[in-house]
């Protein structure tokens, strides 16, 4: 979308960013944001740090932390597959501290 087409947004709009997010930096999420009438920025937690909290946050606690992501327990695509690992907080945790003190 161009930052036109953007600013031509009219309908409530809420925009959310995550500090660990490479692929969409949290300062794009708030010039996003700035450029929409009526627009609200909200920074949530990182799965990566707690998957629950992030999901909570997202679907107003009205969801379960999948390993795919959110996806509320109501929703077809839910399923209590679990073909990844379990996620390691505390381990990832302890990265993100190395890395940014």
């Amino acid at each position: 979308m161009s930052e036109a087409e953007v600013r031509a947004i009219r309908v409530p709009v809420l925009v959310i960013g995550t500090a660990l997010d490479m692929v969409h930096p949290l300062s794009h999420a708030r010039a996003f944001a700035s450029v929409i009438a009526h627009a609200q920025f909200a920074e949530i937690t990182p799965k990566a740090i707690d998957r629950q909290l992030m999901t909570d946050t997202i679907l107003f606690g009205y969801g379960t932390a999948q390993d795919g992501g959110p996806i509320p327990a109501w929703h077809w695509a839910y399923a209590d597959l679990h073909i990844y690992p379990a996620p390691d907080i505390e381990g990832a945790k302890a990265l993100l501290e190395d890395q940014i003190g």
